[in-house]
């Protein structure tokens, strides 16, 4: 799966998950951006992703 498509399927998973407001809210901006503001916040959204191990947390075996 491609990074973009493994970003946001995290995203709907934290949005939709039991996860604290900020990632919730983060995962949420991520979602509803257009593509130039998805290119600002995709870097900090990797970051979260990486220091929360939000891959391994969300399931489904995705990698980025």
């Amino acid at each position: 799966m491609e990074a973009e498509k493994v970003l946001h399927t995290t995203a709907l998973r934290v949005y939709n998950g039991d996860y604290g407001s900020f990632l919730k809210t983060f995962a949420d901006a991520y979602l509803i951006a257009d593509m130039g503001n998805r290119k600002i916040l995709h870097p900090a959204w990797r970051q979260l992703i990486e220091k929360y191990d939000l891959l391994k947390k969300v399931g489904g075996g995705l990698k980025l």
